[in-house]
């Protein structure tokens, strides 16, 4: 008796780490937590460099200090002008930023949404990444692909400006966090890590300063924490070109038939492209808004796909029966106009670009808030000492900054897993 509730216990209990994203979430961890023990039994990072914590996936290697090194020897007069640019661009970084997520945060409070066509808005949700929670597994690749492309650049930016500027770098590498999030991190020799982190919990002063005055150590610090950010922003511009320049709404997508509906009675299945509406062209959901709506329930009409012709006859909606329905969920749907790709290529390529130039901005907004951990933070601080500013006054301002900057992001998250919860 025991031995059977014991295995409708565990079968129960799996079925539920399967089916809800919230078990899944928890099976990963489950995983994750035995493969980092194995690691450590194993001592993977003395021997491969490999370092695995629960989520967490991190590999170090010199390979990536010599390519750094490497980058930085080439094409001096580049680096130096971007070091000397970025700084300046960073600064009006974090007053944009902070703008941003206060009107961000007054929006949410008023319940009000603005989202261009590309994407980018004010008044969107601040969530947390939590795999199978908040990012569905069909999105892993696409912002695995888009985080690298954001988070590597970046790192790399601050690595060989660090070289140009006569810091040493001590250990380079890659890293994974929860299976969605591919990115990369350069650290600083020792000696100057405990200097920024004594001078940002306040125990350093200026005396303390072995070796160089603290204007020119901040200069160098200033220079770069700020070269991450512009990286940022000129990928985010690239990519943002390149995406509306190269794909054109050419209809609706469904993405979900609803059963016995009048779509899924008429033929109609999960990625059909909707071009035509019984004599109305559909380029993208606000055509095919105003079709529906100069129709009536009961009408039977000719829906052109990409798959041939379908005979409708419409339904009422669920939520207003005088208005006419197709039972289906859709997207817009881009056409890629360099090449004649798959449809499903497309979708994916579409999505893949998005997702990375959104969190190219994503990077910026975030890592430009004063939070204190923040290069935003950093730079703020070091550029007022590079001025010679006194370091009592500075690190007045530093606090302020972010405290503000906590206050308005605090608000953002509180707001947002409100209205998820």
């Amino acid at each position: 008796m025991l031995k059977i509730f014991l295995v409708g216990f565990f079968m129960e209990s799996l079925i539920f780490l399967l089916e809800t994203p919230i078990g899944q979430f928890l099976l990963m961890l489950i995983v994750w937590t035995i493969f980092s023990v194995i690691a450590k039994i194993f001592n993977t990072k003395e021997r491969l460099g490999l370092t695995i914590y629960p989520l967490i996936l991190i590999y170090e290697s010199d390979r990536f200090n010599n390519f750094i090194e490497k980058r930085a020897k080439h094409k001096p007069a580049l680096w130096e002008y971007y070091a000397r640019i970025s700084g300046p661009i960073t600064i009006i970084l974090i007053f944009v930023s902070l703008a941003y997520f206060a009107i961000n945060l007054f929006l949410l409070i008023n319940n009000t949404m603005f989202v261009t066509e590309t994407g980018v808005g004010a008044g969107t949700p601040v969530v947390p990444i939590i795999p199978f929670i908040t990012i569905p597994i069909n999105l892993f690749l696409a912002l695995l692909i888009g985080s690298a492309l954001a988070i590597i650049p970046h790192e790399l930016a601050h690595g060989i400006v660090a070289v140009r500027e006569g810091v040493p770098i001590k250990s380079s590498g890659i890293y994974i966090i929860g299976g969605v999030i591919l990115g990369g991190f350069v650290k600083l020799d020792d000696e100057v890590e405990r200097i920024l982190e004594d001078m940002l919990s306040a125990k350093q002063t200026e005396s303390e300063i072995i070796g160089e005055n603290l204007p020119n150590f901040s200069r160098k610090i200033y220079r770069i924490a700020s070269a991450g950010l512009l990286i940022n922003l000129v990928l985010f511009g690239s990519l943002l070109a390149f995406t509306s320049t190269t794909f054109k709404k050419d209809g609706v997508i469904i993405v979900n038939v609803i059963d016995d509906g009048p779509a899924s009675k008429a033929g109609l299945k999960r990625d059909d492209v909707i071009k035509q509406l019984d004599g109305y062209v559909i380029k993208d959901l606000q055509d095919l808004r105003n079709a529906l709506s100069v129709l009536k329930p009961n009408e039977t009409v000719i829906v052109r796909t990409d798959r041939g012709f379908f005979t409708v006859t419409l339904g009422s909606h669920p939520d207003n029966k005088s208005k006419a329905y197709l039972g289906v969920m859709l997207w817009d749907f881009y056409n890629f106009t360099l090449l004649k790709l798959d449809k499903h290529v497309v979708i994916n390529l579409y999505i893949v670009l998005t997702i990375s130039y959104l969190l190219q901005i994503t990077v910026v907004f975030l890592n430009a808030l004063p939070l204190y951990v923040t290069d935003g933070s950093k730079v703020l601080l070091f550029y007022m000492l590079s001025k010679k500013f006194k370091i009592e006054s500075a690190m007045k301002v530093f606090n302020m900054a972010n405290l503000i900057g906590l206050s308005i992001l605090f608000g953002n998250l509180a707001i947002s897993l409100g209205l998820f919860i």
